[in-house]
């Protein structure tokens, strides 16, 4: 029988109000761009030894006829012994990532002595992950678009699935997944099944192909080409060395983004891609800015204050000049015709949320509509009608609102935030049948004309995918990092990355 809910009777029994992610809808356009820029890998599908080794298990679960729930009860167990072998792998590389669900198996095994296979990939509390399918759940998106399986429930071997070369490198891990427990003298004595082992074995050179160079196949064509070419922007990154020791992202952003890099190398310039990078590089330190902004506003939320009130400490937080001249205090964009680093000097100066420096570097973000043309602007400026407080939008606002004081800039930028932030939250409500009520994914809430928060805000970067990408490449063996903390392509990685 049907309830008829008359009227707001429902509101009684009040709204679940949750963190939710995104609050401002700033993200999309970055999100769509990188997605298309680097296909097949997202911020948590970091271990390429994982894409093989579920390429294989699913490969494994249809030949067996496994039923779902027991590919992926045979998923999990195989996810438990690779992880088991990697944390006991005393000459384990440095820069490979720990193992996925690395921490509560290593609390298993100080305190039992021994790899409860059955315990860990169970569903009690000395579970690995808490996640229905392992981990395999993060990577099985990434592992459709690369064609490694196929896409029935469970999968099964996608178009590209090695199984002969897969076997010989992890066929191993299958068998020792159908043990209880496993001893750590058995697990000590297989170091070629650590995570870290693939750039060595059959797996590492299917996995190079698959990611850097692989066969072309109907359908796989764009994501393949996308990839492939960052890759090759990536390696050509590398190769040109950095004074001091930096990350892949580090290097990978500084030299597509600034500079004569885009144009003067002989790949780059070939590449339409690298002028794509660079609008997505650049667009990430707006959408940056807007992140870490909202993150200081939730983090004045210490009591509940009016929106007025909060709005004022944003503007006590600027300096008392007009708009034109904080624009006109910025740092030089260009240089000898090249874009010079000024996003990047800014944020460096000032790593965590700073009203100041958020507002310098959205301002920069405006300004660089003039300095961009071709495939760089339209990567950067997104499309016109996207309504996530872009370049275009924020230059706007500069313009209409040159001469204001900067401070009642801030004002207004403060009120504008916190009722995007609501409208977005409301957009996101939704009904949950098994409570009887309606929850808003929030940080913040407003009651009787008073802001509070539930939680603080985070201000993480999106991920523009190539840290994943190079942890990835360095698993598989196309990319190393030598003692004194420098990344160079290896002779396997130059083999793929011609």
């Amino acid at each position: 029988m049907a309830t008829v809910v008359r009227g707001p009777a429902w509101s009684r029994k009040g709204l679940d109000v949750v963190g939710g992610a995104y609050p401002l809808r700033v993200e999309r356009h970055l999100g769509r761009l990188v997605d298309g820029l680097l296909p097949g890998l997202i911020s948590t599908t970091t271990h390429a030894r994982s894409y093989a080794l579920h390429a294989l298990v699913w490969a494994e679960a249809a030949e067996r006829g496994l039923e779902l729930a027991e590919a992926i009860e045979l998923l999990r167990r195989c996810e438990v012994v690779l992880a088991g072998v990697t944390l006991q792998h005393a000459s384990h590389i440095a820069w490979i990532p720990a193992p996925h669900g690395g921490i509560p198996i290593k609390r298993y095994i100080d305190e039992v002595g021994r790899l409860g296979v059955t315990d860990l990939a169970g569903s009690g509390q000395q579970r690995y992950s808490p996640n229905a399918w392992g981990f395999g759940g993060a990577y099985i998106g990434s592992e459709l678009r690369l064609g490694l399986v196929g896409s029935t429930r469970p999968p099964t071997a996608g178009p590209r699935a090695d199984l002969a070369a897969l076997r010989e490198s992890l066929g191993m891990i299958v068998e020792l997944a159908a043990e209880d427990t496993l001893d750590l003298a058995t697990l000590v004595a297989l170091p070629e099944l650590c995570a870290c082992a693939a750039g060595g074995c059959a797996d590492g050179a299917w996995l190079r192909s698959v990611f850097v160079n692989p066969d072309p196949l109907d359908g796989f064509e764009e994501a393949d080409r996308a990839r492939r070419e960052t890759a090759r922007l990536l390696g050509r990154v590398l190769a040109g060395g950095s004074p001091t020791p930096e990350s892949p992202l580090d290097m990978f952003s500084r030299a597509l983004a600034f500079g004569d890099f885009v144009v003067t190398d002989p790949v780059a310039s070939s590449l339409q891609i690298a002028q794509a990078w660079r609008g997505a590089i650049l667009r990430s330190y707006s959408v940056g800015a807007w992140r870490r902004i909202w993150s200081w506003l939730v983090g004045r939320l210490g009591e509940p204050v009016t929106l007025g009130a909060l709005a004022d400490e944003l503007a006590a937080a600027l300096p008392d000049v007009t708009v034109a001249a904080m624009i006109s205090d910025l740092p030089p964009r260009i240089g000898n015709g090249v874009l010079l680093p000024a996003e990047q000097d800014l944020r460096s100066a000032n790593e965590s949320p700073d009203p100041l420096t958020e507002v310098q570097l959205l301002a920069l973000g405006a300004l660089r509509l003039d300095d961009l043309d071709g495939r760089a602007l339209s990567a950067f400026a997104g499309r016109a009608d996207d309504d996530d407080l872009g370049p275009r939008w924020f230059r706007a606002q500069l313009d209409a609102r040159s001469n204001d004081r900067l401070q009642d800039f801030g004002r207004w930028l403060a009120e504008m935030m916190v009722l995007r932030a609501q409208r977005v939250a409301l957009t996101k409500m939704d009904f949950n049948r098994s409570t009887g009520r309606f929850w808003i994914p929030s940080r913040i809430r407003e009651r009787a004309g008073l802001i509070s928060r539930l939680s603080l805000e985070g201000w993480a970067e999106v991920a523009l995918r190539i840290d994943t990408f190079s942890s990835v490449l360095s698993g598989c063996g196309a990319i190393e990092r030598s003692d004194d903390g420098e990344w160079k392509v290896t002779e396997a990685g130059e083999d793929v990355l011609a």
